[in-house]
Order: C-alpha cells, then sequence, then structure tokens
C-alpha cells in the first residue's frame, strides 16, 4: 500500500475516533502460537498503528484542521488532550480461538465487506502453514500460463485450484460429512486442503498433468464456442463454472 493511501485511512480513523463515534467490531483469528491475525480488508488498524508508532503524520482532517502535518510525538507535545483522547480508546475485538473449526475461521471472511480470494487465501495459509500454499502454487503454476484466465493474482489461482480439487475429491467421494450433514462451502475447502496435504509426491505430480491438459481442452473449447472463459475473473462465479468443467474434462 502507498504511503499516501496509509495517511489517508489512518487520518480518517483517528478523526472518527475523535468525533466520538464507535469503529466497527474488529475480526482476529487466533493461531497455534497465540498470536493474532486481524480479518481486515482495509488495514485501517494497521495504519492507525503505524501513525502512533510516528511513521506519519495525519493529513486532510476535516473536522480539525489543526490537526493536519502533524505526526504523534508533535500530537504529544501540542495537543496533548486530543491525544489523550486517542490513547484512551477502546477498540472492540472478536477473538475467534484456535480450537474453533478452521472453516469458521475462513467463513468470517463472508461477513467483512469486500472480502476477496487473495484475503482468503491470505488466511488460509496462515491457518495451514507453508506446506498447502506451496502445493498449490506448484499445481497452478503447472497448469501453464493461460491459466492466467483464472486471474492475474496467483493467490487467486490458487484458490480456484483449490475449488477445482474440492469438486474432483467430492465427485470421488474423498470428501463427505457424516450423515444428514449439509457440509457448507468452508468446511468442504478445509478438508479438501487437509487431503491436499496427506497425498503423496506422485499424485501432485499426476494432478499438475490433469490441471494442464485440462487447460488446453477448456481453452481450445473456449476458442470454438466463445463462452467466455474470463468472464467474472477471479470471482466466485467462475469459480463455480471452472470447477464444474474442469472434471468434466
Amino acid at each position: 500500500m502507498k504511503k499516501s493511501a496509509k495517511v489517508e485511512r489512518a487520518s480518517g480513523i483517528v478523526e472518527i475516533i475523535l468525533l466520538g463515534f464507535a469503529l466497527p467490531v474488529i475480526y482476529v483469528s487466533e493461531r497455534q502460537d497465540g498470536s493474532l491475525l486481524v480479518l481486515e480488508t482495509d488495514d485501517r488498524l494497521r495504519c492507525l498503528i503505524e501513525f502512533l508508532e510516528g511513521h506519519y503524520p495525519l493529513k486532510g482532517l476535516e473536522f480539525y484542521p489543526e490537526l493536519n502535518g502533524y505526526g504523534i510525538e508533535q500530537w504529544e507535545r501540542q495537543f496533548p488532550r486530543r491525544t489523550s483522547w486517542l490513547y484512551d480508546y477502546r477498540l472492540a475485538f472478536q477473538i475467534i480461538e484456535y480450537t474453533t473449526p478452521r472453516y469458521m475461521h475462513l467463513q468470517m471472511g463472508n461477513y467483512i465487506e469486500r472480502w476477496n480470494f487473495t484475503r482468503e487465501q491470505g488466511i488460509r495459509n496462515e491457518l495451514y502453514g507453508g506446506n498447502l500454499a506451496r502445493r498449490l502454487a506448484f499445481l497452478e503454476q503447472e497448469g501453464g500460463q493461460e491459466a492466467v484466465f483464472f486471474s492475474r493474482v496467483p493467490l487467486n489461482r490458487q484458490y480456484m485450484v483449490l475449488r477445482i480439487l474440492m469438486y474432483r475429491f467430492v465427485r470421488a467421494g474423498e470428501v463427505w460429512g457424516r450423515r444428514g450433514e449439509n457440509l457448507t462451502l468452508q468446511q468442504l475447502l478445509d478438508r479438501t486442503a487437509a487431503l491436499i496435504l496427506n497425498k503423496g509426491s506422485e499424485w501432485v505430480s499426476e494432478t499438475a498433468d490433469d490441471l494442464r491438459k485440462a487447460t488446453e481442452e477448456l481453452l481450445y473449447w473456449d476458442g470454438i464456442t466463445y463462452y467466455g472463459l474470463e468472464r467474472d475473473k477471479g470471482k466466485e462465479p467462475q469459480a463455480r463454472v471452472l470447477g464444474y468443467l474442469y472434471n468434466v474434462v
């Protein structure tokens, strides 16, 4: 994120605090080591913390123009009362405990505005560790340059691979719930991720070949029918369509 964007977001959140408005609850996931992973799309909390650490001044304050251009150290000297308001403000956190099923950590993304695949995959990488990310990256890269129609963002392409394999595992009967249990999308993805991590290197190589061949077939078909596989690039509708088409091929 550019510094100008950080300054703008920090300035906005500080002005809201000074005006006495309540900020939305901040959702965080507890990790195994006890640290907390913030589930936030616009990095407002990060920008606020960086301002408080003295990284940049605030700008564009509409209701407190006298504070524009000053960093936190100058605030403490010249505006101690306003600084006290800021330091005394209480943020509300909703902590999702580590022992909570992992799919519930990801499910919170559905309640956060502008949540996207990149954010979700970032959380997924934190929850499952680097092994899953490396496997998905390998499978996505082995799909060839043509697979860029998924998205230009690598994390989005990894998510597409995860969705495609979810359909494959469900079709093969490797992912199932208890009798009468209706699994949510996040539960299905959670179990798919666990299966991928348990597969051997031979399976990974064979799956990479299958994905590459299926990509070639789909691009050939798309060139004839003009269906538009790049439609809704990197979005949920494309994930559903491609998850089905890849497994048909």
